[in-house]
């Protein structure tokens, strides 16, 4: 069932997330099938990445559907992680700090999505972070090792960046204003 397939797709996730990020890899989620792995919302984990995926692809306000893709996306990689923490605290405590950030900048409404004025490219910002390449191709992928590498990537990328200033030209969302407008049903 769903819960079965979300298991299985956090089993094949989070050992390439880890390694990605550079946190401890003597990691085997086999181990831990019982204890606090039921209790890590890992159906819910594969939902929040196929709602993230969903939103960015629908008829939704492109920036209203990051904000609201990305924060689900972080709130539930937190409960995973946090789960993971309790039966491995060094695997697990790289990843919460920077799921931590990502649902902080999220909040704090630190996106931004558009063109630099200077040379016409497309730029997608967290915070102070370009991740550009990144969102384009996490939109565009389903498969979980996939997904780790990407996600892992541009973490990091938000960790080296994301609490500098936003890039040059980048106007600041007025987020109010753009959910009365665009917003419709969409939560975010």
């Amino acid at each position: 069932g769903n819960k079965q397939e979300g298991t299985q797709f956090l089993m094949t996730f989070l050992p390439r997330f880890l390694k990605e990020i550079g946190a401890t890899t003597d990691f085997a989620p086999d181990s831990v099938l019982s204890g606090c792995w039921s209790e890590w919302g890992s159906a819910e984990f594969q939902a929040n990445i196929t709602r993230f995926n969903d939103l960015l692809s629908g008829p939704y306000d492109p920036l209203l559907a990051m904000r609201a893709g990305l924060g689900s996306l972080a709130q539930s990689l937190v409960a995973v992680l946090e789960g993971l923490q309790e039966c491995h605290p060094a695997a697990a405590s790289p990843g919460i700090a920077l799921a931590l950030q990502l649902q902080r900048l999220v909040a704090e409404g630190r996106l931004n999505d558009g063109f630099c004025p200077f040379t016409g490219k497309r730029q997608i910002t967290i915070g102070g972070a370009e991740v550009s390449d990144e969102m384009v191709q996490l939109q565009k992928s389903t498969k979980a090792k996939r997904l780790a590498r990407l996600l892992g990537r541009m973490l990091l990328k938000v960790q080296r960046e994301g609490d500098g200033p936003d890039p040059a030209g980048a106007t600041p969302v007025n987020w109010e204003m753009r959910q009365a407008m665009f917003g419709g049903d969409l939560e975010l």
